[in-house]
């Protein structure tokens, strides 16, 4: 579980609300292309945890941070798009030391002798920020890249209603957010929901990733919903990305297909529910655009000698 936050342009597009150039994404770190480089090939390495400073950086992440940014150097070395010769390798820590996006990050700006700059930023060349020329220079960087991290561009996302060609890997999704009952009985249910005309699945896919299923939702129709000023109502029976695939934008393209299906079918809401200690799945929802309406504890009270075992009341 990582910490973002709604203010910070770096978590904004961890999260794929704004375009970036990529060149590396695992469960940790993301290295994009800079807007405003020094130099082309200009990179910044960043920890999915939101922290203004590098002192809130979980240790892990970093150490991932420099364990990339050792990779990427080697890719400057081995690619022919930008002029190499060395860089600068830093983290200013602080307004006073430069930062200006307070999110921790490291940089990478790529140098060459005679290229015109010193240690600072006020050369930057608007020419090289591009989004044209920032993606290229990514492209060539990830060709070069020794590692493989998962890698999505929000551009290149597609989301789509399952298909019978999804079942398997719809069913292995379904036994990682609901574990127990097996891929086999999850496999059964999937099979049985695509004919359903209440219910609607969608299924995300990364192009570069080469077009594999990554994530996944249920819609069905409920007659009520908690918190829900109509009825019936569309509800969220359950998402899921998978762990590497997260915080890139493939959640919010999942509930916008979910809300276009809910409208088309004329429902006016789309509920959804989360346990009360699950403040990732919460947080994540709000960024998804819902609000919270309830907090709802479930009690029980077992009458002493009223049930035998799991089956019906004795005397019924």
């Amino acid at each position: 579980m990582f910490h973002q936050s709604e203010d910070c342009v770096f978590c904004r597009i961890l999260c794929g609300e704004l375009p970036a150039s990529f060149v590396y994404r695992d469960e940790s770190v993301a290295a994009f292309m800079d807007i405003n480089p020094i130099n082309p090939g200009h990179l910044l390495i960043v920890p999915l945890h939101h922290s203004k400073s590098l002192t809130g950086v979980p240790p892990l992440s970093a150490g991932r941070l420099f364990q990339v940014a050792q990779s990427l150097l080697g890719a400057f070395e081995r690619q022919s798009e930008v002029r190499y010769q060395g860089a600068n390798v830093f983290l200013s820590e602080g307004e006073v030391a430069g930062q200006e996006v307070f999110h921790a990050h490291l940089h990478i700006a790529p140098r060459f002798r005679g290229d015109g700059h010193r240690m600072g930023f006020a050369g930057a060349d608007p020419d090289a920020g591009s989004r044209a020329n920032l993606d290229r220079v990514a492209l060539a960087l990830r060709a070069a890249l020794p590692i493989t991290g998962p890698m999505v561009s929000t551009a290149d996302l597609t989301v789509e209603r399952a298909r019978s060609t999804d079942l398997e890997d719809w069913a292995r999704m379904r036994e990682e957010l609901w574990p127990g009952a097996g891929v086999a009985a999850h496999l059964h249910d999937a099979e049985a929901m695509l004919h359903r005309p209440d219910v609607a699945v969608f299924i995300a896919r990364a192009a570069d990733d080469g077009g594999k299923a990554r994530g996944f939702c249920e819609i069905s129709i409920r007659p009520y919903v908690n918190g829900c000023d109509t009825a019936p109502v569309a509800f969220l029976e359950g998402i899921f990305i998978e762990a590497s695939f997260r915080r890139a934008g493939i959640g919010r393209k999942l509930i916008e297909a979910a809300v276009k299906w809910a409208a088309t079918k004329g429902f006016r809401e789309l509920g959804s529910d989360a346990e009360i200690e699950n403040r990732e799945s919460i947080t994540a929802h709000e960024r998804w655009g819902f609000e919270c309406t309830e907090q709802v504890q479930y009690l029980r009270f077992t009458i002493p000698g009223s049930f035998s075992g799991q089956g019906a009341p004795r005397n019924v």
